[in-house]
């Protein structure tokens, strides 16, 4: 058979083949180059060349570039702390003013195009309102007044989301410190941490107001806008037990016109050389109660029987103490968890934390009559339950403690309910996203009482949460200290979590 040559045929051959090739490539090739054409462009969708950041990213990027602007929020920062708010006598007046200041700059309130008109609603709330924000000053007893301000969203229908902070501290014993406790001292102490600002109220709690009102001003500088409202709670008086802050503005018609579906407190530091962050949804309730036997009187060179002390004794040790002991002994065996070992949250904690009997000198205080047998005998004591405990029995059983020493009882604290957050609601479970997102996290019950309490037994989710990790607990201790990275950090997570909470 011969073999057809390509190269030996006719020139019309030849013309033919060639117009079929360019036929091929033209129709088919032409396609296949119009399919790359569209293709190149999904391909840089998917496979995105740059790493897209969001706002709390950038600011983080923004902050530990610029020295100038850490400087600017550590100043603030130490200007929050070095307010005198402490007890026994807080200037909340002082406070106030500062951060009534601090919020008109952090939204640029021009009073020739946008003022700010404020009305006296009644002796006890003082307003001011524009287009962007209106704030409230409130009080129940005029010395402890409160800062709350709303930041408006374009839709104020929907549940606020409220941010609260307490602007009262507690006492200091100076000789203890390493330095002057209001100073707001910051020193490099070569920690890898930043420098290190020693203050009391640094972590309880003026660092999670600064933080949050830092915040804010990184919100607004971006343009951003909310679509619900903000309210930002500055609270008086949680150290002393919220009197005349939470349970005054809970039952108050204020309380309503904020219309809060969502809200968060304060939480914890981690603990040194720990990074998990713990999230708050319920906390131990306080049950703060006096037990007083009365009991035979005499002469104190006698043995007199049944004596009010000796009845006090035997509760003491026959039904307080034992209790206590079983309750440490069950904290430490329920759990595998290392943490939960030393945690109070999951177990009835009680303490003796008073003692009053015999004759004193009213204007001293001292006793005055040491060989006199008093007819009664008080012990005061601080009982915190956590969620899952029944407070019925709880009651039931505190009142037979006082039957077995033919006493009496006296609740100064004795709440009725103990909710906590749903952890199953659409905001909560956003919440917990976007923080779980961004760091370690673990749910837990806060082990003493905090604000939340109020609003969430008025049916709000309730959050307790503060960004310090790998930073020692030292709420109410001496030397109480935050780093500057940490606090610096603690903004970054705000600002993700408000921009998360508000933009829809």
């Amino acid at each position: 058979m011969k073999r057809f040559n390509f190269y030996n045929s006719s020139p019309s051959i030849l013309i033919i083949v060639l117009c079929c090739v360019l036929f091929i490539n033209v129709v088919f090739g032409s396609d296949q180059q119009q399919q790359q054409i569209n293709a190149d462009p999904i391909v840089d969708i998917h496979i995105p060349t740059t790493t897209t950041t969001t706002l709390a990213d950038q600011y983080k990027s923004k902050i530990y570039s610029d020295q100038s602007l850490r400087d600017d929020i550590m100043k603030r920062f130490q200007d929050y702390l070095r307010l005198p708010t402490q007890h026994p006598k807080p200037d909340y007046a002082t406070a106030i003013d500062f951060l009534l200041k601090w919020t008109r700059s952090v939204f640029h309130i021009d009073d020739s195009t946008d003022p700010i008109k404020e009305v006296q609603v009644n002796a006890n709330l003082k307003t001011g309102e524009n287009s962007i924000l209106k704030y409230y000053i409130f009080h129940c007893n005029p010395a402890k007044p409160s800062f709350i301000f709303t930041w408006k969203g374009r839709d104020a229908s929907k549940g606020s989301i409220m941010i609260n902070s307490h602007t009262d501290v507690v006492p200091v014993d100076k000789d203890q410190w390493k330095y002057p406790p209001f100073d707001a001292t910051m020193v490099d102490e070569n920690t890898g941490k930043g420098r290190r600002v020693y203050s009391r109220g640094s972590q309880d709690m003026k660092n999670i107001g600064t933080g949050y009102m830092e915040a804010l001003v990184a919100l607004v500088e971006s343009g951003f806008k909310p679509e619900r409202n903000l309210q930002v709670v500055f609270i008086a008086d949680e150290e002393i037990g919220g009197d005349d802050g939470w349970e005054c503005l809970i039952q108050n018609e204020l309380w309503k016109e904020l219309n809060v579906s969502f809200g968060i407190d304060e939480g914890l530091a981690s603990g040194l050389d720990e990074d998990i962050i713990p999230i708050y949804y319920g906390e131990n309730v306080a049950h703060w109660f006096e037990i007083t036997a009365t009991g035979n009187v005499g002469h104190g060179s006698q043995f007199i029987p049944q004596t009010a002390t000796e009845k006090i004794y035997k509760l003491l040790n026959e039904k307080v103490f034992p209790f206590r002991e079983q309750q440490q002994v069950q904290m430490r065996l329920q759990t595998n968890n290392p943490r939960e070992k030393t945690q109070c949250s999951t177990v009835i904690t009680i303490n003796l934390t008073g003692l009053r009997a015999g004759h004193t000198n009213k204007e001293t205080g001292e006793f005055s009559s040491p060989n006199v047998i008093p007819r009664t005998a008080t012990a005061l004591f601080d009982m915190r339950i956590p969620p899952h405990i029944d407070l019925k029995e709880i009651e039931i059983m505190l009142r037979s403690w006082a039957d077995f020493v033919n006493g009496t009882i006296k609740f100064i604290e004795q709440p009725k309910i103990n909710p906590v957050a749903d952890l199953n609601d659409e905001t909560v479970k956003k919440f917990l996203d976007i923080v779980s997102s961004r760091m370690k996290t673990e749910l837990r019950i806060f082990p003493a009482a905090t604000d939340a309490r109020f609003p969430r037994a008025a049916g709000v989710n309730m959050i307790g949460y503060s960004y310090m990790p790998n930073t020692k607990v030292l709420l109410h201790d001496h030397n109480e200290y935050l780093d500057e990275n940490v606090y610096l950090d603690s903004i970054v997570h705000y600002i993700a979590i408000l921009e998360g909470l508000l933009q829809n």
